[in-house]
């Protein structure tokens, strides 16, 4: 119990998916991500309120952080009042 039975595991159906994913990868062109978050992540992201909720979101709505404090530094930067300008 708790041990997976190796004998069964499809190794080589996951090598050939993972040399595969691999390959296409490598002839992608680098180009830096969505800095929102993967739009497939965020797809369903927002579908979930939908469903919970009934609210009506769409993915652009939707960011992707790193985890709670970097989604609250990026609240509080968007949220903070500008300082008014200091004219000499």
């Amino acid at each position: 119990m708790g041990v997976p039975a190796t004998g069964t595991f499809p190794a080589a159906p996951i090598a050939r998916i993972r040399a595969n994913a691999v390959r296409v990868e490598a002839s992608a062109a680098a180009i830096y991500p969505d800095p929102r978050g993967e739009m497939e992540l965020r797809r369903e992201i927002a579908g979930y309120p939908a469903v919970a909720r009934s609210i009506d979101c769409s993915p652009s709505q939707i960011i992707v952080t790193g985890g709670y404090s970097a989604g609250l530094g990026l609240a509080l930067r968007v949220r903070r009042p500008r300082s008014p300008k200091v004219e000499l």
